[in-house]
């Protein structure tokens, strides 16, 4: 459900649904929304709700922390002396800022960290943290986006895809499905390798 008023959402078509069932809903307009975690049946292209209930509320998101206990450089420079220029390079397999103090994290490929560092060092001399790791590169997580979004309209095992967002700080596509099962595991392993996360809109349950 996006954060708009009232909020915009889709996803995964509900049978028989009734508002009565939900009295914390709100309205505005001709829109009705409400936080709400279902168990059901799903039969390959709708859920049937079973049992609705109140959402916990969501945990509070948690920063990706730095890379290294002592970066080096200026502790004195900050967002507003930030200037990076690092598209295009596939050495440079992922960036973040962490804060307190404000550090620059670079992921960079096997055995490319003194060019990587060098490549940032030209436009930025504060606090930098550099860590090698064997991951996929941005150009190989483009081409397993571009080859997943081919498949939104075709028949797979992945069924409907609802989002494809590269998750390049851990190495992988994170492919958004209305429920994981083990023929998608499957297919994708098969297709895509270790380069891709599946996670489920609907969660199976015993």
């Amino acid at each position: 459900m996006l954060t708009s008023h009232p909020p915009k959402g889709g996803g995964v078509p509900l049978a028989g649904w009734r508002w009565d069932d939900v009295p914390w809903r709100a309205s505005s307009g001709a829109t009705t929304w409400a936080d709400v975690t279902c168990t059901g049946t799903w039969d390959g292209a709708a859920l049937t709700a079973e049992i609705v209930e109140r959402r916990a509320p969501r945990p509070p998101y948690v920063p990706r922390g730095p890379l290294c206990a002592s970066p080096d450089g200026d502790p004195s420079l900050g967002q507003e002396d930030k200037r990076l220029d690092l598209d295009g390079d596939d050495d440079v397999l992922a960036v973040w800022v962490s804060h307190d103090p404000y550090t620059v994290n670079v992921l960079a490929a096997p055995r490319r960290g003194a060019h990587v560092r060098a490549a940032v060092r030209r436009t930025w001399a504060g606090l930098l943290c550099i860590e090698e790791r064997d991951l996929p590169s941005p150009s190989r997580l483009r081409a397993v986006q571009d080859d997943a979004i081919s498949l939104v309209r075709a028949d797979t095992p992945l069924g409907r895809i609802t989002s494809a967002v590269p998750q390049p700080a851990d190495g992988v596509l994170e492919l958004h499905l209305w429920i994981v099962t083990d023929e998608a595991i499957a297919f994708a392993r098969g297709r895509w390798g270790d380069a891709v996360r599946l996670v489920g809109f609907l969660e199976p349950i015993d």
